[in-house]
């Protein structure tokens, strides 16, 4: 945790912003109290400072995952790329069954 907070308390005084990954309401708290700005997204564990505009664009990135085990990382990769400004379109669980499961006798 000590090394969390002196890389929080760097970026804070370089002016710099942050995402964190794969983090935890303990790791939230300690940001926080560095980075008062930090938002958590508890339901992908990313910590960030909403800091990116959207673009004003046609074009939006799709983000799709095959069943319902890869939801959670389909939608920590749609946080991000919406952390950065983009928009994004959600298509979970297309139902693409594993090889294995098809070639069952």
């Amino acid at each position: 945790m000590e090394q969390i907070r002196k890389i929080c308390q760097r970026i804070k005084d370089t002016g710099g912003k942050i995402i964190a990954t794969r983090t935890n309401k303990k790791i939230y708290k300690l940001i926080k109290s560095i980075i008062p700005e930090a938002v958590f997204f508890e339901d992908v564990g990313i910590v960030a400072e909403v800091f990116m505009e959207k673009k004003e664009s046609a074009k939006y990135i799709l983000i799709v995952s095959g069943g319902s085990a890869d939801i959670p990382i389909a939608e920590e990769a749609g946080v991000m790329a919406e952390l950065m400004g983009n928009r994004i379109e959600r298509l979970y669980d297309v139902g693409v069954a594993g090889i294995h499961r098809l070639l069952t006798t």
